[in-house]
């Protein structure tokens, strides 16, 4: 039997869908929008990592995700 999703994880896949649909949508009007926040994400990562280790999760997750978002625009 599949394991159900609890409710505040339900909550965040269904914002991480909307989300990706909107930067979709958002790129499809600003060719390269996804890259542009893609690299300033990276940039920013770099930058942060001797002040915050902490935080690397976090840029990690946000790579990730935009990463998906510019991979499945075509789809």
């Amino acid at each position: 039997m599949p394991k159900e999703l609890g409710n505040v994880e339900t909550k965040l896949q269904a914002m991480s869908y909307v989300l990706l649909c909107i930067l979709q949508r958002l790129d499809e009007a600003q060719p390269r929008l996804i890259t542009d926040v893609l690299n300033g994400v990276r940039a920013d990562q770099e930058a942060s990592l001797a002040q915050s280790p902490v935080a690397q999760p976090i840029f990690d997750e946000a790579i990730r995700f935009l990463e998906r978002a510019n991979r499945r625009k075509g789809i």
